[in-house]
Formats: C-alpha cells, sequence, structure tokens
C-alpha cells in the first residue's frame, strides 16, 4: 500500500490532467484530437498509480494488460471500461503514430468513457465517492449555476458522509451585552440568560466548525472561496435539498478551482 500523502499527491495530478482532457475535447477540429493523448495519459497514470496501490506487483507491459493483472493483484479489483479504453489505446496510436485524427463522435465517447472509468475506479480502489461527470460536465456547457450547485451539494454530503461538522451559516448569534441600551446582563433575567446560552452555544458550533476542517487539513482560504461562490445547502431527513444563492457569482476557474478543492477534501477525509 502506497503512502496516503502521495496517493492524494498523484490522483490530484490525475484530476487535473483530466480537466485539461476535457477542455480539450471541447475545442473544434482538429485541436480537439489533442484530448485523445491527455486521455490516455491520465488513464495510464490512473492505472500505474491502482497497480502500486493494490501490490500488482510487476509492471504490465501493455496497457491492456493492467485489467488483467489488477484482477490478481494482492488486492485484487475488477476494474470497467476495459473495452472502451481499448479503443482510446488505438484512437491515441494512429494519432500520435500514423497522424489519423479521431472524429468528434469519438472524441465525446472517449470523454464520457474515461470519466465513468476514473468515477468507478475511484470507488473500487481508492474507496472514494464523489460525482464529477455532473459538474465537469456542466462546466464544459458553460452551465456555471449549474456547476456550482452540484459542487455544494457534493461538498456537503462528503461532510455529512464523514461525519465532519459542516457549515454554520447565518449571522452570529449576538452576544446579549453588545448593546449598551440593554445595560448589564441581569443574572435573574431569563431572556437574557437564555440569550447569553444561545451565544455560548453559537460560538462553540462556529468554533468546532472550523477546527474540524483545519483538522483534515484544509486550505482555509480554499474553503472560504468554496463557501463564497457555490450555494449554501440544507438537507432534511429525507434527503431533500434546498440552495441559496451564493455570495457572488462564480466564474469558469472557480468551479474548476472548486472541483479541485472538492477532490482534495474527498481524499483527505477517506484516508
Amino acid at each position: 500500500m502506497l503512502d496516503p500523502k502521495s496517493i492524494r499527491t498523484r490522483l490530484a495530478f490525475i484530476r487535473y490532467l483530466h480537466r485539461v482532457a476535457v477542455d480539450q475535447s471541447q475545442q473544434p477540429e482538429p485541436l480537439q484530437a489533442a484530448s485523445v493523448l491527455t486521455f490516455h495519459d491520465a488513464v495510464e497514470l490512473f492505472l500505474h498509480l491502482a497497480f502500486e496501490h493494490c501490490g500488482g506487483g510487476t509492471v504490465p507491459p501493455n496497457f491492456i494488460d493492467y485489467w488483467d493483472r489488477l484482477a490478481r493483484a494482492a488486492t485484487p479489483v475488477q476494474l470497467s471500461g476495459k473495452v472502451s479504453m481499448d479503443r482510446l489505446n488505438r484512437a491515441r496510436v494512429l494519432l500520435k503514430h500514423h497522424g489519423v485524427c479521431p472524429s468528434p463522435a469519438d472524441v465525446e465517447g472517449f470523454r464520457a468513457s474515461v470519466t465513468s472509468l476514473f468515477e468507478d475506479s475511484s470507488r473500487s480502489v481508492f474507496d472514494l465517492d464523489f460525482d464529477l461527470e455532473q459538474v465537469e460536465a456542466a462546466i464544459g456547457g458553460n452551465d456555471l449555476v449549474e456547476a456550482g450547485l452540484q459542487l455544494a451539494i457534493s461538498f456537503e454530503k462528503l461532510l455529512r458522509e464523514y461525519d465532519v461538522i459542516g457549515n454554520i451559516t447565518g449571522r452570529p448569534f449576538p452576544w446579549p451585552r453588545s448593546s449598551p441600551r440593554h445595560g448589564p446582563v441581569d443574572p435573574f433575567d431569563a431572556r437574557q440568560a437564555d440569550d447569553e446560552r444561545r451565544w455560548t452555544a453559537d460560538s462553540v458550533a462556529r468554533l468546532a466548525s472550523a477546527v474540524s476542517k483545519l483538522a483534515l487539513g484544509l486550505d482555509y482560504r480554499r474553503l472560504q472561496r468554496f463557501r463564497r461562490t457555490t450555494p449554501k445547502i440544507d438537507f432534511s431527513p429525507g434527503g431533500q435539498y434546498w440552495a441559496a444563492a451564493p455570495k457572488q457569482p462564480a466564474t469558469r476557474e472557480d468551479c474548476e478551482e472548486g472541483l479541485a478543492f472538492v477532490i482534495d477534501c474527498a481524499l483527505r477525509v477517506q484516508q
């Protein structure tokens, strides 16, 4: 088994390559053909990381052999997508060694199949559970409102699944003696005593929320940026949710950074 920090670092780079490939796949012909090379690089790096993590032994000589070798590894896993990745590998050889560009339909198919492979394999190999396809599709279609919504939902589900104290929203409950016109707190005034208890509980909850995230090693500045540009999500006991508008509209850069942030958080809390 690999060091968790090494896994996080390498997976973050793989996810970055995948996002680059998605952007390339949405360029006009023939520029979109470059995505085949980047998708293939991302998949090969992922397979190699999975192979090391599962104790596969000697690295297989051929790209397509990873599936069979992973199934026989010390910690065996059954990966999906072998047929579609074989097609990607053949398209990469045709492009790189013979100059044959894939069709737009092929590029679209590779984008979908690679994304599906990463989602399924992240669960089976690294025990991660986060959705990329909806977010990346929304970013690719420039639907930044939907991208922000899906990011916020994924992040809140992540915090709940791993029992991390979530976001404490709304204005802090005011300290009961903060207003001079109210005068000093009367210990025999039930309403003032209740306000003081609420202020204490609110302060402790906010502190616990911040500490629980810092304890995971999350970058608090990235968290604050994420909160500003994504909706506030509240879940009901039945699993339904309500979304409030973010403090500021998200740019494409905000959404891409938010995607990287959620991925990093998922890896950290899982470890």
